[in-house]
Formats: structure tokens, sequence, C-alpha cells
């Protein structure tokens, strides 16, 4: 009901209306330098956060990347003893066959 009559107040009184406007200005600025602040924190907030979760991104990226190159060489080297593995038995099969044709040859000639 107040508002009604403040609303009928204002429509005949110049002077009433441009006091309840300045009353309306004062509330709205003061709202809006509130969030003006609000978002100014919060902005604040995200890039202390960005700073702080980039540096521990940064050095678990290291940690990982040195676990992956550790895994790395340990894989390349059990390729390379693999390898290793295979050429002995390898050498060791023809080394047997070929002392089984020897043998076959001698016994034959």
């Amino acid at each position: 009901m107040r508002t009604e009559f403040n609303s009928e107040l204002e429509k005949t009184n110049l002077e009433v209306h441009v006091d309840m406007d300045r009353q309306r200005y004062s509330f709205l600025s003061e709202k809006v330098e509130t969030l003006d602040e609000n978002i100014d924190a919060t902005r604040i907030e995200l890039v202390e956060f960005r700073k702080e979760h980039s540096i521990k991104m940064t050095a678990n990226h290291i940690e990982i990347q040195a676990i992956i190159n550790t895994m790395r060489e340990e894989n390349v080297a059990s390729v390379h003893g693999t390898h290793k593995l295979f050429v002995g038995a390898a050498a060791t099969i023809i080394a047997g066959l070929l002392s089984t044709i020897v043998v076959l040859l001698v016994a034959f000639l």
C-alpha cells in the first residue's frame, strides 16, 4: 500500500519523483558496486587458483614424464635382452645342426 501511495505521489509531485529516483539509483549503485567487488574478488581467487594448480600440474607432468622415461628404458633393456637370448638360441641350434652335418659327412665318407 505504501508503494501505491508513493507511486501516486510521484505522479503528482516532481520533487518526490526526483527524490525517489535518487534513492533508487543510490540503491542500484550500491548493488552494482557490491557486484563489482564480488566479481573482482572471484577473479583474483581464480587467478590464484590457476597459479597454484598450474605449478602442481607442472610438477605432476614432470614426475609422470620421468616415470614414462624409466619405463621406456626398462622396456628397451628387456627387448635388448630378449634379442640376445634369441640370437644365442639360434646360434646354438645352428651349431648343433652344423655339428650333426659334419658327423654325418664324416660317417659317410
